[in-house]
């Protein structure tokens, strides 16, 4: 299990690396801010903080066994999935409240992505809900 994390958070400061040279070669700028570069720098850092402590897991055999039964056990996984689940409801929510004000304010188009991505994020989460009832 922590070597897929390990591999995942390799691969998030992959992307990140990947960011930052598109961010250089192309010297995209948008409004004064470069926002591939500076999340780039954001993956890149978020993902080897994260695989220097999932390496430091890996090193220590009691640690590592403490947090897999930490991460395994029953409560804390159904707390994480309740948590995960209102964080998706809330943010539902503040999209459709972001389209209807950018559609008050004459922004029909973007209100109209915006509503094109809290139905596609609903789409996302009935098909996996339905596949999951399935399966369990």
């Amino acid at each position: 299990m922590i070597k897929k994390k390990i591999a995942y958070m390799v691969a998030v400061s992959v992307f990140g690396i990947l960011m930052v040279t598109y961010s250089v070669v192309t010297k995209d700028v948008s409004v004064g801010i470069d926002y591939a570069r500076s999340m780039g720098v954001g993956f890149i850092v978020a993902g080897a903080i994260r695989t220097i402590q999932y390496y430091r897991l890996l090193k220590n055999p009691q640690k590592l066994t403490q947090y897999e039964i930490a991460n395994s056990e029953e409560r804390v996984v159904f707390i994480a999935n309740k948590a995960r689940s209102m964080v998706f409801v809330i943010s539902i929510y503040v999209e459709i409240v972001v389209m209807i004000l950018l559609i008050w304010m004459g922004y029909a188009n973007e209100g109209g992505l915006v509503a094109v991505f809290a139905g596609l994020q609903t789409l996302g989460y009935v098909v996996a809900y339905r596949v999951y009832n399935n399966r369990y």
